[in-house]
């Protein structure tokens, strides 16, 4: 297994009496274009949760491309998107964006040049859902805090103008507390990690713990205020 998973999507709807199944298991597919799986994706995770300096969306291709074949990518790298393309697939959906910031250029000798000239030749789409992906109710950040046992959870930094439980970063507590060196190695064996950092004494009691899936640098005095 590369870095990615791979899926087929097909759009479905019952046929009406007598066939209630789905369209595939009648035989009739409906094949999905990237503008559907946009659709779903922003249904899940909104464009609007993104942090300002982030880009998310469509980074290249078109909506109306029929979609088959998708692969999930931490990194539209070079080598993933070499590996798509020659595996027939129609959208990469990928955490991190191909592009950050306007481009002046696009010299396909350059990594993201590359990308962009494989990608388009073999009609392969790119997408990012990044920070909003994040910030999501059960994206990312509830997802890793559920896996390692924090239990009632908050927003650690929400998203101005945006209520619920959605924003940045996450806080919870385990059920009792633990020493900072043994929580870590529980960690790194629930997520199947090749290894983990701490900082600070290892004896440390735990108890309260904030997860962010970033850098986290502008969370601090959140996590600190929280109590």
């Amino acid at each position: 297994m590369g870095p990615f998973l791979e899926t087929k999507v097909f759009l479905s709807e019952p046929l009406g009496r007598g066939c209630e199944e789905p369209r595939l298991f009648c035989d009739l597919e409906m094949i999905a274009k990237i503008y559907d799986i946009i659709k779903m994706m922003e249904s899940f995770a909104p464009l609007h949760l993104a942090e300002e300096w982030d880009n998310v969306g469509l980074q290249v291709g078109q909506n109306d491309w029929p979609v088959k074949k998708v692969w999930i990518a931490l990194d539209p790298a070079p080598d993933v998107v070499e590996a798509a393309c020659g595996k027939d697939v129609d959208l990469i959906i990928a955490h991190h964006p191909l592009i950050f910031r306007p481009l002046k250029s696009i010299d396909f000798s350059t990594p993201v040049g590359y990308v962009i000239n494989m990608a388009v030749r073999h009609r392969t789409g790119i997408f990012s859902a990044h920070t909003n992906l994040d910030s999501a109710k059960d994206g990312i950040n509830d997802v890793i805090a559920k896996r390692i046992g924090l239990k009632n959870l908050k927003v650690l930094g929400k998203v101005r103008g945006i209520e619920n439980a959605q924003g940045i970063g996450r806080i919870g507590e385990l059920d009792e507390k633990k020493e900072l060196a043994d929580f870590a190695l529980e960690i790194k064996k629930i997520l199947k990690l090749k290894s983990v950092k701490i900082a600070g004494k290892p004896d440390l009691p735990v108890k309260s713990v904030s997860v962010c899936t970033g850098s986290g640098s502008s969370l601090m005095n959140n996590f600190f205020s929280s109590g």
